[in-house]
């Protein structure tokens, strides 16, 4: 094998090691690893898939960080995979198995000959998120499969609907439950059941939604990257590269502008992805040029964004759009928020007041909230305290109906530029009442 230097004298492999705590250099061994030997003897995971698995990918030139990116695993859980110290879950190895164009012969070292999913407890956290051992998933008649992918898809649409009308935290269990349903029945027989796959993608992305919408950010991380991993299998492209663009938006709230731009860049320049993904894509990116200041960037990114809103035919709503049903063009509502941080306060209102009049179609009320509240920090930065008072209540009222997580970001930040008019009394009022609603993580 070819090693390449990755700087201070060190080759890609073994930073590869060091990027696993407790690994040794060489012995495949550490500290933990010698403790539990000592306890008493262990059965070691079979290692012919990591041997294979580790051949192939160096016969392609692949790197062990290229592998990971395609799987999205970390490169030490691959490391673990490739040295015989844990076996890989069934989705993750079709996953190596594709990467490597080994057409179905990794799959075959799996216990069981890879027809059903291998390990049971031996599966982490980088396999799929939340999951807990359980019955054998219940694979359809083939008769009937028809049938069952047009049942889950209807319960996933009604949950979608739901999730608009009740808070999120309330719809998240069973967006989660069935997300599980569905990638455990679609990934159980012998070959792939792509229909109900790609429908567990969808809700994998809608459950992580509403976990952000909860407030519990690791959890949307964990679904969101769940999301992407089932699309990689399924090969569905346009949805897993959404899965980026909604990282993106996880980072942005996060308030990592390069992770934004680094995500969203690649997928908006990417003529393969559908155009709504790209529209998408290009509002994402300009929202991170926007935290850069650059203004040039963000513009061009929206412009562009503008096109392919205008090139995409019209899509009935169902549970496999990709993005939000609840709102058509969110470009204006996305331009606005970008001059907010552009440094031009008064445009940003204008737009996004108007975004949210009865001329455009803003059916979801956390959106409405969310943009309310940064419609009003818009205001009140431009010095209208009495107009950002007024819809600041308003985007109060439905972040407390609806229980948004990332709305009480917004309102919070509304608060800080309200406490700059300490003599303002009805600015005072409302300032008070958003610091008493809950925290981030809080149960409503």
């Amino acid at each position: 094998m070819v090693q390449r230097a990755v700087g201070h004298g060190r080759t890609e492999q073994e930073s590869e090691q060091e990027a696993e705590p407790g690994v040794g250099k060489g012995s495949g061994e550490g500290p933990e690893h010698g403790a539990r030997h000592e306890a008493g003897p262990r059965a070691q995971p079979e290692p012919r898939f990591g041997e294979e698995l580790r051949r192939l990918r160096e016969a392609a030139g692949m790197s062990l960080r290229t592998l990971a990116r395609e799987t999205q695993c970390s490169p030490a859980h691959i490391s673990r995979i490739e040295r015989g110290l844990r076996q890989p879950g069934h989705g993750v190895a079709r996953l190596c198995d594709r990467a490597v164009d080994a057409r179905g012969r990794l799959l075959a070292l799996l216990p069981g000959d890879g027809t059903e999913p291998a390990g049971g407890g031996s599966q982490g956290a980088d396999d799929v998120p939340d999951d807990s051992a359980g019955p054998v998933p219940w694979v359809p008649d083939p008769r009937d499969s028809a049938a069952v992918a047009a049942a889950f898809g209807a319960a996933a649409w009604h949950l979608r609907v739901l999730g608009r009308q009740v808070p999120a935290h309330v719809v998240l269990p069973s967006v989660a439950e069935q997300a599980r349903s569905l990638r455990d029945i679609a990934l159980a027989g012998h070959t792939l059941d792509r229909t109900l796959l790609r429908l567990a993608a969808h809700t994998a992305e809608f459950a992580g939604w509403m976990a952000q919408e909860s407030g519990r950010p690791a959890e949307a991380a964990r679904w969101t990257a769940e999301a992407g991993r089932l699309a990689s299998l399924g090969r569905f492209h346009d949805l897993r590269a959404y899965s980026r663009v909604r990282q993106a938006e996880l980072a942005m709230y996060a308030g990592s502008a390069e992770t934004v731009v680094e995500l969203c860049e690649r997928v908006r320049h990417t003529r393969e992805y559908g155009v709504r993904v790209r529209a998408f894509a290009a509002q994402r990116a300009a929202q991170g040029h926007a935290m850069r200041g650059e203004v040039v960037a963000a513009m061009r990114a929206l412009e562009q964004a503008r096109e392919l809103w205008s090139a995409q035919p019209d899509e009935r709503p169902d549970a496999l759009l990709i993005g939000s049903a609840a709102i058509g063009d969110p470009g204006q509502l996305v331009t606005g928020w970008c001059w907010t941080d552009l440094g031009r306060p008064r445009l940003a209102a204008e737009l996004l007041h108007s975004a949210l009049g009865p001329a455009h179609r803003v059916e979801g009320r956390r959106i409405r909230a969310l943009f309310g509240a940064r419609a009003a920090r818009a205001l009140a930065e431009g010095g209208e305290l009495q107009e950002a008072v007024e819809l600041g209540r308003r985007a109060l009222r439905a972040t407390s109906a609806t229980h948004s997580a990332t709305a009480r970001g917004e309102l919070r930040l509304l608060a800080l530029s309200l406490e700059r008019a300490p003599r303002h009394r009805p600015a005072t009022d409302l300032v008070r009442a958003i610091r008493a609603l809950p925290g981030p993580g809080d149960t409503p």
